[in-house]
């Protein structure tokens, strides 16, 4: 059933392909390729909420996929969800605690949902595992004057420039 759904996709016929996916779904409810696929459909059609259903199924059968739970926090964050994007992000970083983009994402729903310490904790882990990388200085930054506390990104622009003083011209810029 899981080929003959991902050729109905590719041909464009996706209403039979989900009921197909649906149905080998409820014959095997463990195989989490299916919940994959319609994850994937769903998020196509701008399905948003049945996809992060089908995507959390799938997490609940298969949960070491990094990407996956990425994917995951995304939708989440873009809904609003930060506290249960976090929760995604989280699972990422037990994963591999120096990953990049959950770091940044971690920072940003931190600051999203109002925790500025957190987010600047993660911003500031961020720049210790890839010296290299300014966003996240510059969402550290960003998120230190939204709310108010510009000292703090003062503070982290003087830790910069002396972790790294050949590249204070950049923070001039």
């Amino acid at each position: 059933r899981y080929g003959l759904a991902i050729t109905l996709v590719k041909l464009k016929q996706t209403r039979a392909a989900i009921f197909e996916l649906l149905a080998g779904a409820d014959y095997n409810p463990d195989y989490f390729y299916y919940f994959k696929a319609l994850a994937n459909i769903y998020f196509k059609e701008g399905k948003i909420d049945k996809g992060i259903d089908m995507l959390r199924q799938e997490l609940d059968l298969h949960p070491k996929q990094v990407n996956r739970q990425l994917l995951l926090a995304r939708y989440l964050v873009k809904q609003g969800n930060h506290q249960v994007a976090k929760n995604a992000f989280r699972e990422v970083l037990k994963q591999n605690p120096r990953h990049k983009k959950a770091l940044l994402g971690m920072g940003a729903a931190c600051a999203n949902s109002s925790d500025v310490e957190k987010a600047i904790y993660y911003y500031k882990r961020v720049r210790r595992y890839h010296p290299k990388d300014l966003k996240s200085l510059n969402s550290l930054i960003k998120v230190a004057f939204q709310n108010e506390t510009p000292q703090k990104a003062v503070y982290a622009l003087k830790d910069e420039i002396n972790r790294q003083p050949k590249q204070a011209i950049l923070y001039a810029k």
